[in-house]
């Protein structure tokens, strides 16, 4: 390897190593904002809003099985999903 491929890895070493370093930090302060947990008293229910009840959403699972020739086969399921 000669000068000039050194000092070009040299340098282009330096580069990744500022931008590595300037994502870093940005990745770290970025969208981070102080939240505010006050606390409130309510004092009659007509502050308090009704829920509204919630819809179910469905996923669709799969299951892999074999039939009696031994082929692959997918059977999809629909179940409720649930968040929590």
């Amino acid at each position: 390897m000669n000068g000039k491929q050194k000092l070009f890895l040299l340098i282009l070493g330096m580069i990744m190593i500022a931008v590595a370093v300037r994502y870093g930090l940005n990745m770290l302060g970025s969208g981070v904002e102080p939240v505010d947990v006050s606390v409130t008293e309510r004092t009659t229910e007509e502050e308090v809003a009704p829920e509204e009840p919630k819809q179910k959403e469905y996923v669709n699972v799969f299951f892999i099985g074999q039939n009696e020739n031994h082929e692959e086969v997918y059977r999809a399921v629909k179940r409720v999903y649930d968040a929590d």
